[in-house]
């Protein structure tokens, strides 16, 4: 059978991320609001999007969170170059 691998390298719950103030590790000052988080976000509901497609009699998992912006968060040729091309400049240090 084929194999599925699922790898998660981080997690931060979101009331433990909002309005927190942190240093990025060029020594950047930032605070976290809701519209970071939410377009840090959008990757996990762009790779759902990618196994959907790649696994299309699967049903998809619903990322509640960003629930009812799936057409936002298609994986497609602009979605990969505007969300992950230097997706890790948007990283949370905490």
């Amino acid at each position: 059978p084929d194999r599925r691998v699922t790898l998660n390298e981080g997690f931060f719950a979101r009331k433990r991320v909002l309005n927190v103030s942190s240093s990025k590790l060029d020594g950047t000052p930032v605070t976290y609001t809701a519209e970071q988080i939410h377009e840090r976000s959008r990757l996990i509901s762009l790779g759902i999007d990618a196994r959907r497609q790649r696994f299309p009699e699967e049903k998809p998992y619903v990322y509640q969170p960003l629930a009812r912006e799936e057409d936002d968060n298609r994986w497609n040729d602009v979605t990969r170059q505007n969300l992950i091309k230097d997706y890790n400049v948007r990283d949370f240090y905490i």
